[in-house]
């Protein structure tokens, strides 16, 4: 082994293999354009403060509500899934408690949060949130429906936790007040919604019932009349089997429906109760605060992004530089690729015609 060793030839003068990235040389090409990498990093580093200084600071208010997890018919939230549909959310296999983020961001809820008057430090008097973005379109249902897409795409976020089954609201705005005004809003017009659709669902059910006790009614008004008339016409029935039988049927008959109209007079009675309730349906466990300090932009991290993407770009425009340069064949190809884009773009030809005159 020592003998094949020996037979490899040294490389002369420490050089490596053609194949091989010379370290040397890399840090050469990037010290030569280094002038052009302070320019361009330095140049993509100033738009950047530029750009962070002038973006507004951002105000986010965040408040957490319990759902409601009643599992009775009044308390389901199945009957919104019309509403989570409007909003562009498929429900196919959701659980109640994911129905909450489609409920929020609906027309139903957001409607009365748009058009209400907020006090902010921008105007002297209470003005709407389409007065406050200062949404100017040709027609007011443009501008609400401008207002409605930016309120669901660009100022609330809904989320749901998998483990607590907690929801949570926040609205980010331009000031902090505001944010925490509109969250509040938000809570207070999602419980009026819930409240009004549960009064509706109570109502459809208490005529429902309703009317199935005037059946029930009718129909155990008739079967005590058939038992009646059976015993008033057959005094002695303990010698007859056959009229015994028909005794039981028709007592059976009068306790079903007896039973039955009970039943139906106790949930009429509930429905009314629910029909008539006040209470609050959305449980908020802690209402929007005034946030004290921004919630975006990072103005640090835009100008570290700003400057590393610089820098990677001004290396990468060294290279190419150095590349072009490298050898005369490539200065000829890339010259005739400018000179035929040129020509595509008729770039110049106004120039040969000047000479040619």
């Amino acid at each position: 082994m020592s003998d094949d060793l020996k037979n490899i030839p040294p490389q002369p003068n420490g050089e490596f293999d053609d194949d091989e990235i010379n370290l040397v040389e890399l840090l050469e090409t990037i010290w030569d354009g280094r002038k052009l990498i302070v320019a361009v990093t330095g140049l993509f580093t100033i738009i950047a403060v530029a750009v962070a200084f002038l973006l507004p600071n951002q105000y986010a208010a965040t408040l957490t509500i319990l759902p409601d997890t009643d599992s009775k018919g009044m308390g389901q939230l199945a009957q919104f899934a019309g509403l989570a549909s409007m909003a562009g959310v498929n429900i196919g296999g959701t659980s109640e408690i994911e129905l909450y983020p489609a409920i929020i961001r609906s027309e139903s809820v957001l409607h009365d949060v748009i058009y209400k008057k907020y006090e902010t430090s921008r105007f002297n008097q209470p003005v709407n949130l389409i007065e406050f973005w200062r949404i100017d379109e040709d027609t007011p249902e443009e501008e609400y429906e401008k207002t409605l897409k930016n309120l669901r795409e660009d100022v609330i976020n809904v989320s749901v936790a998998r483990d607590t089954r907690l929801v949570t609201l926040s609205v980010e705005t331009e000031e902090p007040k505001l944010s925490a005004d509109i969250a509040n809003s938000i809570a207070g017009q999602l419980d009026k919604f819930m409240v009004t659709q549960r009064r509706t669902k109570a109502s459809e059910q208490r005529q429902w019932i309703e009317q199935r006790m005037q059946e029930v009614e009718v129909e155990l008004a008739a079967a005590e009349d058939a038992l009646k008339d059976f015993r008033e016409s057959n005094r002695r029935i303990m010698d007859s089997p056959a009229l015994m039988l028909q005794e039981g049927r028709l007592i059976r008959e009068l306790e079903v429906n007896n039973a039955m109209y009970v039943e139906l007079k106790k949930q009429f009675e509930g429905i009314k109760i629910q029909e008539i309730r006040d209470m609050p349906v959305v449980q908020v466990l802690d209402h929007a605060r005034i946030p004290t300090e921004k919630s975006s932009p990072n103005r640090k991290m835009i100008v570290i992004i700003a400057f590393v993407l610089g820098g990677f770009l001004s290396v990468g425009m060294v290279f190419i530089r150095n590349f072009i340069n490298s050898s005369e064949a490539n200065q000829t190809f890339f010259k005739r690729i400018t000179t035929d884009v040129r020509s595509d773009l008729g770039i110049g030809k106004k120039q040969d015609v000047t000479e040619v005159k």
